[in-house]
């Protein structure tokens, strides 16, 4: 347990300290082997999440799978959401953070949702600055999850038609208990 939770604070003081994409190596993952742990990530790709309707959420499509361990799995396939699935129910720590742009003042928002339950993880938002300057969010929660849920990053906007390019986002969810 000492082990699992020195590795949670290894986690949490990278994604606080991040101004861009954190992305966890096979390294960090091997410390806590067999623990159900998984991360998604984006480096610097710049893929566009289009708001079509102002507060409605569109899914991130674009990521890659990281390192993974304890049956935890990965889905960059899915058209409704690239996400990462649940293998063991118990609480998890999320960890996501993310860099990017989008129309001047406007206000966008992210989230980490959890399939099956309409439940929101946790919320990130940041209002946009002008000249297109690419600004970083990060956000940290608990959340109890049970067998093959999803966890998954959602994005909107209060503009019609915005345009968030991602530069770099994050998304990593580890089981830290029953």
């Amino acid at each position: 347990m000492r082990k699992l939770l020195a590795v949670c604070f290894t986690l949490l003081a990278a994604s606080a300290g991040a101004q861009g994409n954190v992305v966890f190596s096979a390294a960090t993952f091997s410390r806590v082997a067999g623990v159900p742990a998984g991360t998604l990530s984006e480096d610097h790709t710049g893929s566009t999440i289009t708001v079509a309707t102002a507060g409605t959420y569109y899914p991130w499509i674009t990521a890659t799978a990281g390192p993974m361990t304890g049956g935890m799995t990965a889905d960059v396939t899915d058209a409704s959401g690239d996400h990462l699935t649940v293998p063991k129910t118990g609480a998890y720590l999320v960890l996501t953070s993310g860099s990017y742009t989008g129309g001047n003042d406007d206000q966008s928002r992210c989230r980490v949702a959890l399939s099956g339950t309409g439940s929101v993880v946790v919320v990130w938002e940041r209002t946009m600055s002008p000249a297109a300057r690419i600004g970083a969010a990060s956000a940290q929660g608990l959340v109890t999850a049970t067998v093959g849920q999803e966890f998954r990053i959602e994005c909107t906007s209060n503009t019609n038609g915005d345009a968030l390019v991602l530069h770099n986002t994050q998304l990593t969810a580890m089981r830290v208990g029953p």
